[in-house]
């Protein structure tokens, strides 16, 4: 069940006993040598994992990616076109792309690492948006012309949108 890695340690000595049906015995020490392979590059992790809503082209954070071949190099790509790969391994938003919590409080993302040899390894992150509070829109009011009227006589029902949930508001009133 146990297997060799080029890695750690290239070469592995081994003792071998040959033993007759007397009970003699000679031992010979080897060297075993181990053939390098290509293994693929494995995407571990990212710093941070996190944007801001409405933040457009933010730093999410930098991909960690190990590849056990010395040396050896690789490309990130990304699995939503919201998302870019600069610096090699720096993950942020495109220039223009903001995230908005309230459509999507978590984004479901894959990064693929490609190495030099065409082998590829997948990370899978969630990525969560950070809300940040938005102010209520007004958008209108059930009668917007209205007759001469007694005082204090209602003239109308405005509706206000929030897209903070909980979110409480006082509606102040102004004339010329």
């Amino acid at each position: 069940g146990a297997a060799l890695d080029f890695e750690t340690p290239p070469s592995v000595a081994v003792a071998v006993t040959a033993t007759d049906q007397g009970g003699l015995a000679v031992v010979r020490e080897l060297t075993v040598s181990v053939t390098d392979v290509a293994e693929a590059p494995a995407v571990t992790g990212i710093s941070g994992a996190t944007a801001t809503e409405h933040a457009a082209g933010a730093t999410i954070g930098t991909i960690r990616v190990v590849d056990p071949d010395a040396g050896s190099s690789f490309v990130l790509s990304v699995s939503d076109g919201r998302f870019e790969i600069v610096d090699g391994t720096v993950l942020k938003l495109r220039a223009g792309v903001a995230l908005d919590f309230e459509a999507a409080p978590v984004i479901d993302l894959q990064v693929t690492a490609t190495d030099g040899t065409g082998l590829t390894g997948i990370g899978s992150f969630a990525i969560g948006v950070g809300d940040v509070a938005e102010a209520p829109a007004v958008p209108g009011i059930s009668s917007a012309t209205e007759a001469q009227k007694a005082k204090g006589e209602t003239n109308g029902t405005y509706s206000v949108l929030d897209q903070d949930d909980g979110a409480s508001f006082v509606l102040a009133v102004s004339a010329n």
